[in-house]
Parts: C-alpha cells; structure tokens; sequence
C-alpha cells in the first residue's frame, strides 16, 4: 500500500516569521553563506543545520525560476564574506 511505503517522509517544515527574516536577510548577503554561518544561523534560529542548508538551496531555486532568462547572481565575493561576518556578530 502507498500510504505505508511513505511512512519515513518527512514533515514540512513550517518556519516562523523571525526564523524567515533572519534566513532571508543572510541570503541578501550570500546566496552560498559558509559553513560556519549556516550553523550560525542555525543555533539562533533552533533550526537545524540540514534544515538550514536546505533552506538555501529551494531559496535559490525559486530565484532562478523567479529571475529566469536573467543573470544570476555570483556566488559570494570576499566583500560578501566581510558583510557575512559583520551580519552574525550583530545578533551577539
């Protein structure tokens, strides 16, 4: 039966809207944020990491699908690393 083979999907996420601001404000800064920003984000929101990481990626997905026919935005510059870091000591 079907309703027994999906036994070990998971449940959808349902973020709140602060866990949203703070995601949506680090993708402002970098689309690709590093590791160690992602488990950032992920203490202060109670997320976990995976969560988070996956986040990013569907985030960056409808983006593309949002902005399609039109370029893309760079992965993260070293100026973008700077603002990242600058972004998390702010919540300390």
């Amino acid at each position: 039966m079907l309703a027994q083979s999906r036994q070990k999907a998971r449940m959808r996420t349902v973020f709140t809207d602060s866990q949203t601001k703070r995601l949506e404000a680090l993708f402002e800064l970098t689309e690709y944020p590093a590791v160690e920003a992602r488990a950032e984000v992920a203490r202060s929101t109670g997320l976990s990491e995976e969560t988070v990481r996956v986040w990013f990626k569907n985030r960056r997905a409808r983006r593309k699908r949002q902005h399609s026919g039109s370029k893309v935005k760079s992965p993260s510059s070293p100026t973008r690393a700077g603002a990242e870091k600058k972004f998390f000591t702010s919540f300390l």
